[in-house]
């Protein structure tokens, strides 16, 4: 569970998955000003994870980027960063 500055609680799946959401959502919206024809298929997204993180760690954000993915039916890739 992470805890915002009031003290309520949220689990942290949820927190990334929102977050990642907002990420892609803002990135779209800015791309799309420029790209009239732009459309969630001509990208494809990249989540790098650090080498150092452990495997438990590294299959969270494989967990919360498939929960995103599955909402706005993305792809997305995972890379360790060595």
């Amino acid at each position: 569970m992470i805890a915002d500055a009031t003290g309520q609680t949220l689990e942290a799946m949820t927190v990334f998955s929102i977050s990642l959401k907002y990420i892609r959502d803002h990135l779209f919206r800015s791309l799309s000003q420029q790209f009239l024809e732009l459309q969630n298929e001509d990208i494809h997204y990249v989540l790098t994870v650090p080498a150092i993180s452990d495997d438990d760690a590294k299959q969270f954000m494989i967990e919360a980027a498939k929960r995103v993915s599955r909402q706005q039916k993305l792809h997305f890739s995972i890379s360790v960063i060595y």
